[in-house]
């Protein structure tokens, strides 16, 4: 499998918890072999959603789990997957505090974010001295951090390319836990990625259209309307080539001039509208009524890869 990104979700759908357990246990097998293949649950819808690099990506895995692993479902249709990330530096504390039962729950920790190049994921660095926080809550802490970047910040998507700096913090004796550490370092997480200009991301294709030159007017109009740019333009054996870059989500439902050849190129950041918000490209889709069992994804038959 290349090394490319998972850029698209599917849902699958099952008729009982018995099956989408079966389903998931399918997906989870699946993903020792195949890093490409991300499972999550939907936090509001409660879909059973899987990655893939392509739409026939996501095909192959759909037809492991129902060929191979005999679980019976049956899939939505391919959307984009949309990342968050951060564009400033920003810190921000955390504290948990609070008496259950007659146990005491301290956890306090000062986060600083910062950007990291595209593509490096999340780290995590240590900068306690003396004895601060000892060094056993460290992996709660990092656990709290993570949990919270899966669960985004602006419209549910998972953060990434930061680099978060435990930088100072405190803790009791006898009320300090792992639970109040992961629960402070959310919380830190949430407030400091607030501050820190969280935008949207979402994929972005390398389009290549070849066609005759009387058409490659309609052409460059078509890729205008999908948000695109075309980067070049060359000339052979009387057909003009047009390079360009397209946010997949447009393409997915591509209706223009041609046939496009399209490969993943990068995430960018999708465009605010007029009123500062976020586009609604990056928002996540308002929950819907159940598919039909006949409900299918994109034609496998017609995939860009």
């Amino acid at each position: 499998m290349p090394s490319l990104p998972p850029i698209l979700w599917m849902p699958i759908f099952t008729a009982g918890p018995e099956d989408r357990s079966r389903a998931l246990d399918a997906l989870t097998a699946i993903r020792r072999d195949d890093p490409g293949v991300i499972v999550r649950s939907d936090s509001q819808t409660d879909e059973l959603l899987f990655s893939g690099i392509s739409v026939e990506h996501l095909q192959d895995t759909f037809n492991k789990i129902t060929d191979e692993y005999r679980v019976p479902a049956w899939k939505g249709a391919a959307r984009v997957r949309y990342l968050e990330t951060i564009s400033r530096i920003a810190e921000a504390e955390g504290k948990y505090i609070r008496q259950t039962s007659g146990h005491g729950n301290y956890g306090h920790v000062r986060l600083r974010l910062q950007p990291s190049q595209r593509g490096k994921g999340i780290g995590f660095f240590n900068e306690i001295k003396g004895g601060v926080i000892p060094q056993r809550f460290f992996q709660p802490i990092e656990a709290g951090i993570r949990e919270a970047a899966d669960g985004g910040i602006l419209a549910g998507h998972e953060v990434v390319d930061f680099m978060a700096t435990l930088y100072d913090g405190s803790f009791h004796e006898l009320d300090s836990n792992d639970i109040a550490f992961q629960i402070a370092a959310s919380i830190a997480f949430r407030e400091a990625a607030r501050k820190a200009s969280p935008v949207v991301m979402e994929p972005v294709m390398a389009v290549v259209l070849t066609l005759p030159e009387a058409r490659a007017g309609a052409a460059m109009a078509d890729i205008n309307v999908c948000r695109g740019r075309v980067e070049s333009i060359s000339q052979a054996r009387g057909l003009l080539t047009i390079h360009a870059k397209v946010p997949l989500q447009e393409m997915l439902s591509w209706r223009g001039t041609g046939s496009p050849v399209m490969l993943f190129s990068n995430y960018e950041p999708v465009p605010r509208h007029g009123n500062g918000g976020e586009a609604s490209a990056g928002v996540r889709r308002p929950i819907g009524p159940e598919p039909k069992s006949d409900a299918e994804a994109v034609d496998p038959n017609s995939d860009w890869t």
